[in-house]
């Protein structure tokens, strides 16, 4: 027990009796137990008596404050032992500011500004001096600990690892990265300044997770020979890495050697929950490349609102904004691309196999001036995806495109390459304004004969193309190379200045060997537009079939188009005489015509055939017509004698008696509860 006394007074020293004075513990806030001389508990706070006078006694070292509720003023002391008292430091104007040291004999006191407190601010500026601040979270089961702790957690900085060496930022970003890597990742990395490397491939996050790299900084390659490789790259496992608002810039180059990329990985890795967010890349190679190629896996993926411009270089590795390969569930919206030279946006090698889908959106890009500078009449789309299964390319605004703006294709296996199928890709919604050359703003599958590389249930419907021929050549503006259960439907063709039969909306089976299409449905498209002058457009066509679909087996459907009246005037253009049955070609307001074969003796009216013209060069007897249904009628048109409509249990005939053609003679069939009946019978002349 340690006694404590004392004389109240007032700033001007007069004595104050009846005055409280508050004794507290040191933390300001819990009041001290105090009592008598004999034990005996003492009321807190004290009162002093009428000279002023009191006194306490505390039964617990450490420190205490006094408050003097009067005077306003605070006091300090000391127990360093039970019954070991050491002087009262008392408050003042004067000593605002100060720090409370220990004197020669071990009492407190106040210390001068070069005394301890300067000594303390010595060992707070150390490079350890974070340490000995602490740090405590608001909130329920916060841990304290170290300031350093706490900011070393927090975030790291380059400028946290020296100056720029010779010009160059390597050593301290490499560090920077190092740092990330040792702790498995679990840090931020904050850009504020542009840091300058002098060679790519040396910023690798390694077996690193939770790692966001962010800031408005740059990210730059300085162009010497030396500078190949990726400015920033993803080795082994990594996941939950996230790049948002930086730059990453290059010099453009354009040479045969030249791969400049900003955000890469090799092949062999394991990737998952990557996302590259608002950030800017210009005159690099490559912008945004993450794949497997041969080996590793990349899944859950999101590339959105970044800005690329000026991806240079048309060779393989080369000029490409954002390139995804053998990745699995991924988002790519939202982006702004310039200038690309190889592809825009190229997404392949999804799930290779019928039945799993690789899960990849295109969305919302908006794409300009796509391969301006290096256009050679080559399929090179803005917008590539294919090999494999399971994708959607939609909402996209591509303006101003050179070989092509959307495809989608297999790998036919050319250049040793493995083959590939293509399959389950809708191609939606998107407004494609500006062909500029002799390339489809469309295409489907690879411009290669198939062969066993198939191309299956692709979907386009409801894009919107503008082209204006006095700008760009006359061709296909969707061109379906081969592929099977192909649905082209419900687009807008808008098209200016159209010469005389030189314009042909869409192609099907360009490149493609028997049995290479199948089941391509071209419905509900919607033609539009101006001609150059006042031209008959005798020629103009909404679809173009080349001689091996006019005269092959292919099943192609061409039906309810709105062709702008007086503007196209035919709805398929056949490249020869069409001879091939399995065509349904109608144009809205006209029936239906099938295609008669020769001698056939049960033709198919299957589809909905509404009209044959018959004609045989020797004596066919028709004895019923395949493939129709109940409320079908058929319009037959003979163009000679050598035909015979047969009657029986299938073609109920007048008068239960058999048809003999004539030249314009023409008999109208429905059929009713399985058999055809009579409608009409009408002898040409």
């Amino acid at each position: 027990m340690a006694r404590y006394q004392g004389v109240e007074t007032d700033l001007n020293g007069a004595i104050v009796p009846g005055a409280k004075i508050y004794v507290y513990q040191f933390d300001g806030q819990t009041l001290a137990a105090l009592t008598d001389d004999y034990g005996g508990t003492l009321p807190n706070p004290v009162i002093s008596d009428s000279l002023g006078g009191y006194y306490f006694n505390v039964i617990s070292q450490g420190l205490y404050y006094l408050k003097h509720q009067y005077s306003g003023r605070y006091e300090l002391f000391e127990i360093t032992a039970v019954g070991e008292l050491i002087a009262a430091v008392n408050s003042s104007p004067a000593n605002a500011g100060k720090f409370i040291a220990l004197d020669a004999d071990g009492a407190p006191t106040y210390a001068s500004g070069t005394g301890a407190d300067a000594a303390l601010r010595t060992d707070l500026a150390a490079p350890g001096g974070s340490a000995l601040s602490g740090f405590l979270q608001a909130g329920t089961g916060a841990v304290a600990e170290s300031l350093q702790t706490w900011s070393r957690r927090v975030g790291i900085w380059p400028e946290q690892f020296g100056a720029r060496v010779g010009g160059f930022d390597d050593a301290r970003l490499v560090k920077a990265i190092a740092e990330i890597n040792a702790h498995g990742g679990n840090r931020d990395l904050y850009l504020a300044d542009d840091f300058t490397l002098s060679t790519g491939d040396i910023l690798a996050l390694t077996n690193a997770s939770n790692v966001r790299i962010h800031g408005p900084g740059r990210l730059i390659l300085d162009g010497g020979a030396a500078d190949e490789g990726s400015i920033l790259n993803l080795i082994g496992t990594c996941d939950n890495i996230i790049l948002s608002g930086t730059r990453f810039s290059g010099p453009g180059r354009t040479d045969s050697a030249a791969k400049q990329y900003g955000f890469h990985n090799n092949s062999g890795q394991t990737l998952s929950k990557i996302w590259v967010d608002s950030c800017a890349f210009e005159n690099l190679n490559l912008a945004i490349s993450i794949g497997t190629e041969s080996a590793g896996s990349v899944t859950n993926a999101i590339f959105t609102r970044n800005i690329i411009k000026h991806m240079t270089g048309t060779l393989g590795g080369q000029g490409y904004g954002i390139n995804c390969v053998g990745i699995t569930d991924a988002i790519i919206a939202y982006n702004q691309i310039e200038y690309a030279e190889r592809h825009s946006i190229y997404v392949s090698r999804l799930k290779d196999t019928a039945g799993t889908y690789g899960g990849v959106l295109v969305d919302g890009n908006i794409i300009r001036n796509h391969r301006q500078t290096v256009n050679g009449l080559v399929t090179r789309p803005a917008i590539f995806m294919g090999r494999g299964y399971g994708g959607k390319i939609s909402n996209n605004f591509i303006a101003d495109y050179w070989d092509g703006a959307i495809g989608v294709g297999q790998d036919t296996g050319g250049g040793g390459a493995p083959v590939r199928q293509c399959g389950d890709i809708e191609i939606s919604d998107n407004t494609l304004v500006g062909r500029r050359n002799a390339i489809a703003s469309i295409q489907i599958a690879e411009p290669l004969v198939p062969t066993t590389a198939r191309i299956d249930r692709i979907d386009v419907k409801r894009n919107k193309l503008f082209v204006d021929l006095a700008v760009a050549t006359a061709q296909y503006e969707i061109e379906v190379y081969n592929g099977s259960n192909i649905n082209l439907s419900d687009n807008n063709f808008y098209l200016a200045n159209v010469a005389n039969g030189t314009e042909r909306l869409i192609a099907v089976g360009t490149i493609a060997g028997a049995g290479d299409v199948a089941n391509v449905y071209v419905e509900r498209n919607k033609v539009a537009g101006t001609a150059a002058g006042t031209p008959s457009l005798v020629n103009f066509a909404t679809v173009y079939l080349p001689s091996a679909m006019a005269t092959g087996t292919a099943k192609i459907v061409v039906r309810a188009n709105d062709n702008d009246t007086g503007f196209t005037s035919l709805n398929v253009e056949y490249a020869a005489t069409r001879t091939n049955p399995n065509i349904v070609d109608q144009v809205p307001g006209q029936l239906l015509t099938g295609v008669y074969t020769a001698g056939s003796t049960t033709p198919s009216v299957a589809g909905g055939i509404e009209r044959f013209v018959i004609t045989n060069a020797s004596a066919t007897t028709i004895t019923n017509f395949l493939g129709g249904v109940d409320g079908q009628q058929i319009m037959l048109t003979f163009t000679d004698s050598n035909t015979t409509l047969q009657y029986n249990t299938n073609l109920r005939l007048p008068s239960a008696s058999n048809i003999v053609g004539a030249l314009r003679r023409t008999v109208v069939l429905v059929k009713s509860s399985g058999v055809w009946m009579p409608v009409s019978d009408i002898t040409g002349s």
